[in-house]
């Protein structure tokens, strides 16, 4: 617990200085690393349920679609151009590396992981609106999700969740850990209030942080269900008390698009 402790005030004290130093341009740079380095991992957990990507093919893939969706509106071409081109490269390298027999199932193991970098690119247009904070409040109600189901499951929990995928889940560990990204999420709001969207009040705070909950919930349990198929506990040891980087950013990949759906709105209005 203390590893881990320290682990997340390590890695906030560093995120918070490259945003202050890199603007959006650090947090591309962050987002980039943080779902390569996922992606890499998810790979790694693929090959051991008996799958084989092509995991380069993916990365490059990843890569292209986080730098062209960042970067090629300013020279004006449509951000999802480098999906396309990465997707393209990604099925060509497929079918000249693989055996005809294989290429199906090849294919879709690379396709898994490119899912990676595809979820946690919708913090992506929540950047390009200018709304940094924005993207920071998704992170914070995915992230103290976590923290207060740790918490409160360990001091309260009984009823377990998940049994099978995540046996030390607890009913009151959800509950508690909505409630807390609820409350964080609140605390959000009152304390950024001038910098925020006029419509980011403190009711669309409190209630909006609920579903962002649910979905960082959901995406652990996923990748504790991989996890499980591979046989592994953690998905690396890259952070200590944490295990991976996939471990930490596993709640991201459903967090992010609905964090967007949710925002939509307030963007579409700047």
């Amino acid at each position: 617990m203390t590893h881990r402790i320290a682990s997340t005030v390590i890695l906030w004290l560093a995120f918070i200085a490259i945003l202050a130093v890199g603007g959006v341009h650090g947090a591309y740079l962050i987002l980039a690393a943080a779902a390569l380095l996922t992606q890499w991992e998810a790979y790694g957990l693929i090959r051991k349920t008996g799958g084989q990507p092509q995991a380069w093919a993916g990365l490059v893939a990843g890569a292209l679609y986080l730098v062209g969706f960042a970067y090629l509106p300013y020279l004006g071409l449509h951000p999802l151009a480098g999906l396309a081109l990465g997707f393209t490269l990604l099925v060509l390298f497929v079918l000249v590396r693989s055996p005809a027999s294989e290429c199906v199932s090849v294919f879709s193991a690379t396709a898994g992981g490119l899912a990676v970098p595809l979820m946690l690119g919708f913090f992506l247009p929540i950047l390009q609106s200018g709304q940094l904070l924005l993207a920071v409040w998704v992170i914070a109600a995915a992230k103290f999700t976590d923290v207060g189901a740790l918490l409160v499951g360990l001091k309260f929990g009984r009823t377990s969740f998940s049994p099978v995928l995540s046996p030390n889940k607890t009913w009151e560990g959800v509950i508690g850990g909505i409630l807390v990204s609820a409350v964080v999420s609140l605390l959000f709001q009152l304390l950024f209030s001038p910098y925020l969207p006029v419509g980011f009040t403190p009711l669309f705070a409190l209630w909006a942080a609920v579903p962002v909950a649910v979905a960082s919930i959901t995406a652990d349990l996923f990748e504790s269900a991989l996890k499980r198929s591979a046989g592994v506990k953690d998905s690396g040891r890259t952070i200590p008390g944490i295990g991976g980087v996939f471990d930490l950013t596993d709640s991201f990949l459903l967090a992010a698009p609905v964090g967007f759906l949710l925002l939509s709105g307030l963007l579409a209005g700047l």
